[in-house]
């Protein structure tokens, strides 16, 4: 199943703008949707944020909100991936010279995280 969704993602990003944000949009609805395994769906995750800052950043911007929006729900089994995309996030303000902006994004990128292994000293 991951590569059909990595084949419709490689679509998606070769489509012209308005087009590619839909289909970016669809991509992202249908990846984090509950009725896909969270294993295949963090996965999907993290290679479609290695795709996303070769973007233009208008489009980056618009699909890194929508993306953070549709993940809400599930957010806790997603954090390493919303920091990659709050990072992602923060640069683009940063670009803009958007200050506040940025440092909102990055406010938001969860600081203790249950997806990583912690030590038992």
């Amino acid at each position: 199943m991951p590569f059909q969704y990595r084949q419709i993602l490689e679509k998606a990003l070769q489509l012209p703008g308005p087009e590619q944000l839909e289909a970016l949009k669809a991509f992202v609805e249908a990846m984090v949707n509950e009725n896909v395994s969270l294993v295949i769906s963090r996965q999907l995750l993290t290679d479609f944020c290695t795709h996303l800052p070769s973007l233009p950043d208008g489009i980056a911007k618009e699909i890194y909100h929508f993306t953070l929006e549709k993940i809400q729900p599930r957010v806790i089994s997603f954090e390493e991936q919303v920091a990659s995309i709050r990072q992602h996030l923060a640069t683009i303000y940063e670009k803009e010279e958007d200050w506040r902006n940025a440092a909102l994004v990055l406010v938001g990128i969860p600081l203790e995280t249950g997806q990583k292994l912690k030590r038992v000293n």
